[in-house]
């Protein structure tokens, strides 16, 4: 959504050029015995105006954790060529992810047929489960004409995600500055006294009065203690240089984090991650800490996640675990480092790609299970031999809380088109982020592909 706020670009219907790519047939482009990828979306919404009719992107995903064949994932509905998209959409399987029940958010955007609501745009989905099999789900929405507000809301099922009740507005902002890059956490760790409370987090870009420019930007969080019927007012956590995105997460006895992106130290690298946390339940957080520089690159066309991490925690052992994308070795790969002491120290950042040097691999996602094995998921383009548009899932695990990784999951039967995506004006876009989630004994993800009908739809399988 940054992109379309600062330029303005009008939003105009993209025709999507289908590219079809012969099958290669080789060994290498079969999956690990025991995955099983099944399309998740189908185009749900007709009405499309301006839009990428049938695009989906930037999918994510969670699991009950009092049943482990309860999941909810999401993503952003018809994309617009400019930024954001015309609807979100929640979809359910009770069964591990054979079979999935899809419905648009009400209440959030014009475009969303029969569930519309106030909004013209609507991005970055980000579900979870709470308690009880209730589902939060909070979403960035906007409005696409002067004053260009924007705002942070979160919708709540309370049938684990069938049917969703009005959202509740966390945040809202008008031109020249905008939210951005929300995301979302439900303390569900046991014997924490902040058991329930729902935490958003996102950051503010605060430009010059031409709204041409930015000038700093802030990490805000908020909670709710009403099961999201009603946020708190919003919390500065850090004002500083510019960066995008943020993530809370919460740990052994109810100790929140927040892993964020801000200007590092180098301007060559211009990124970097910072750390801070709470001990109160969000009502104040500790001074953030700069964790790595990222040596930021994205995949060439590619609109990727190059400058947002991955955050996960171990709610048993508490170890903090970090994955991102970082090109300090010429080409963008998945570095991964942990720390065992609540973030004091940190490992030395390790490429997991199981891939040779020269391949590229982008939009990592990282996640524990119940066994306190650590997976991260990743696009890779190595079975392409120009290593240029032929993409493809691995998850690639880690049986000693990310000391050393060893087994590498295929996800997707085929390799898919890049072009064949949704098309943005930063090149090819399958979204910010991808889904990764733990579950007893396993690893669920969710993905773009454009396989099966030359065009993106979200995809899911679970590693055996």
């Amino acid at each position: 959504m940054r992109v379309r706020w600062l330029s303005w670009l009008a939003v105009g219907a993209v025709g999507l050029a289908v590219v079809v790519l012969p099958d290669v047939g080789s060994a290498a482009d079969k999956p690990q015995k025991g995955t099983q990828p099944r399309r998740v979306s189908t185009d749900v919404l007709d009405d499309v105006t301006g839009a990428q009719r049938g695009t989906q992107a930037e999918p994510y995903i969670h699991i009950n954790p009092e049943d482990p064949d309860h999941l909810v994932a999401a993503w952003q509905e018809n994309r617009y060529f400019a930024g954001s998209a015309q609807a979100h959409v929640a979809a359910v399987s009770v069964d591990g992810g054979k079979r999935w029940k899809e419905t648009v958010l009400p209440g959030l955007t014009h475009d969303a047929g029969t569930r519309a609501g106030p909004w013209d745009l609507v991005a970055d989905p980000w579900p979870e489960f709470g308690p009880d099999g209730a589902v939060y789900y909070s979403s960035l929405v906007g409005g696409d004409s002067a004053p260009f507000p924007t705002a942070i809301v979160v919708s709540r099922s309370a049938d684990g995600g069938l049917t969703w009740g009005a959202p509740a507005v966390v945040t809202e902002s008008k031109d020249p500055d905008f939210n951005d890059k929300n995301a979302l956490t439900v303390d569900t760790v046991a014997g924490s006294k902040y058991a329930g409370t729902v935490y958003v987090a996102w950051d503010v870009n605060v430009l010059n009065s031409a709204g041409n420019a930015f000038v700093r930007q802030d990490i805000y969080s908020a909670r709710s203690l009403d099961d999201g019927a009603t946020f708190e007012a919003p919390r500065l956590v850090r004002t500083g240089a510019i960066g995008g995105g943020v993530i809370p997460r919460v740990g052994k006895k109810g100790r929140v984090y927040l892993l964020f992106t801000a200007e590092g130290a180098d301007p060559a690298n211009r990124y970097a991650l910072f750390l801070t946390s709470s001990n109160n339940g969000g009502r104040t957080w500790k001074q953030s800490r700069r964790l790595w520089d990222i040596v930021g690159a994205s995949v060439t066309d590619v609109r990727d996640g190059f400058s947002l991490a991955s955050f996960a925690v171990d709610p048993k052992k508490g170890n903090l675990y970090v994955a991102w994308q970082d090109s300090r070795s010429d080409v963008p790969r998945i570095l991964v480092a942990r720390s065992t002491n609540g973030g004091g120290k940190w490992s030395t950042p390790t490429d997991v790609v199981d891939a040779p040097a020269d391949v590229p691999a982008f939009t990592p996602a990282i996640a524990v299970n119940g066994e306190g094995e650590v997976g991260v998921s990743y696009y890779s383009l190595q079975n392409d031999p120009t290593r240029s548009v032929r993409a493809d899932v691995f998850v690639r695990i880690s049986a000693d809380s990310a000391g050393s990784f060893d087994r590498t999951f295929r996800m997707t039967r085929k390799s898919f088109d890049l072009r064949n995506a949704a098309h943005s004006s930063r090149g090819w876009f399958l979204g910010d982020y991808m889904g990764l989630v733990g579950t007893a004994d396993a690893f669920q993800a969710a993905w773009i592909s454009t396989r099966l009908r030359a065009q993106p739809d979200v995809w899911t399988a679970r590693t055996r």
